[in-house]
């Protein structure tokens, strides 16, 4: 009887299969990051996307039910206004990174409205020390403004959510109007 000869293994099956698993798991990353940057808020599924061209940039995500949520701002301005409507649809909320990495920001004025304001919507924004927030806004996700200036101001009506907010993280709050 002859001895069977058995074919080794290539010293390459283990970098094989850990290659396959890594792309797995990227993909898997791929997948979990698209849904995180655009997930369906409340049970209502986007409609369209689109960008804002003038004079400030942002993308946005017009939902099922007609309203806006400001995606990224990718303009240059130090001082920015937040749209109330886009294309005539209501803006309704500051979507997480809407402001990531914006060093040269200095003051957001959020326009009446608009009724949330997303975890990390301001993140890494250290020039940024003055956000103006309408009574409209009810809604303000913790670490909404992560990383901004040591001296951050909150301008908001008595009251508001932004005053419980600049409460709870011990930021400066000056009443307004």
């Amino acid at each position: 009887m002859e001895a069977q000869t058995r074919r080794p293994k290539t010293p390459h099956a283990a970098r094989d299969r850990l290659r396959g698993a890594w792309i797995g798991a990227l993909a898997a990353a791929l997948c979990l990051s698209a849904l995180l940057m655009y997930p369906p808020v409340r049970g209502i599924f986007y409609k369209g996307f689109g960008r804002i061209e003038d004079p400030l940039t942002f993308d946005y995500a017009i939902l099922g039910d007609g309203s806006v949520t400001l995606t990224k701002y990718t303009g240059g301005a130090a001082v920015v206004t937040v749209p109330a409507e886009v294309d005539g649809n209501p803006v309704k909320t500051l979507h997480s990174f809407v402001f990531v990495d914006q060093t040269y920001i200095a003051r957001v004025v959020i326009s009446e409205g608009i009724e949330r304001i997303d975890a990390m919507a301001m993140l890494f924004c250290p020039g940024l020390s003055e956000i103006v927030i309408p009574a409209s806004v009810t809604e303000i996700a913790p670490n909404a403004f992560s990383s901004c200036a040591e001296d951050l101001i909150l301008f908001a009506p008595p009251g508001s959510a932004a005053e419980a907010y600049a409460a709870k993280y011990n930021l400066v709050f000056v009443p307004r109007g």
